[in-house]
């Protein structure tokens, strides 16, 4: 595991992928990742995990044995890693879930216009988004879309990038694509959790067919 990039969140899960817990304080040394809290839970010595790292450089995907647990403290011996940094190959979900835009700003103007539409996302990604809507919106125009199914309150920006007329009847005149803009650290992490609970589900749902 490289110590080149620092991590801000590090989830464990069992080899079901049911969540056990997380961490925001982090520290490594060589392939064993140390992870401390308050209220870590207390897994056996030599269990099999996953765990799943963000950082601002893209998705951590590790396996590895539980070395130690003692509740303030996890130590993890990583036995494979995966550092996912293509960020529109690997983190694009497919969803139908609801978001709402606020309002948009057109090039060059200062002033925004309010719609308060709700649409329906195609997918999601750490680098944009696709929707479906009824409005007429514009290329390069800034679209403040809020994301409940995320996390309430969360309101990224999105800079439209193109703009495609649905031929098929699901009841929706266009297809709009965009980027988010203005997305730091926090705003890439909450996406990165959600987008990758949004893998599990629909892995689990093509399991299931």
């Amino acid at each position: 595991m490289s110590n080149q990039f620092k991590l801000a969140k590090v989830d464990i899960m069992d080899i079901d992928n049911n969540m056990l817990g997380s961490a925001t304080v982090i520290t490594s040394d060589g392939k064993r990742l140390m992870l401390h809290g308050e209220n870590l839970p207390i897994i056996p010595n030599n269990s099999l995990i996953k765990a799943i790292g963000y950082s601002k450089d893209g998705m951590l995907i590790m396996e590895g044995v539980i070395s130690l647990s003692m509740g303030k403290q996890m130590n993890l011996d990583i036995n494979e890693s995966e550092m996912r940094t293509d960020r529109r190959e690997f983190f694009k979900v497919k969803t139908n879930e609801q978001a709402i835009v606020l309002f948009g700003i057109m090039p060059n103007k200062k002033h925004g216009l309010s719609y308060n539409e709700r649409i329906t996302l195609r997918d999601l990604s750490l680098g944009g988004l696709c929707f479906y809507s009824n409005k007429t919106y514009f290329k390069n125009q800034v679209l403040h879309i809020e994301l409940p199914a995320v996390q309430i309150g969360f309101r990224p920006k999105v800079k439209l990038l193109r703009k495609v007329r649905e031929a098929h009847k699901i009841g929706y005149k266009y297809r709009y694509a965009g980027r988010f803009i203005e997305a730091d650290a926090t705003v890439q992490r909450i996406l990165l959790e959600h987008i990758f609970k949004l893998e599990l589900l629909n892995h689990k749902a093509t399991e299931e067919e």
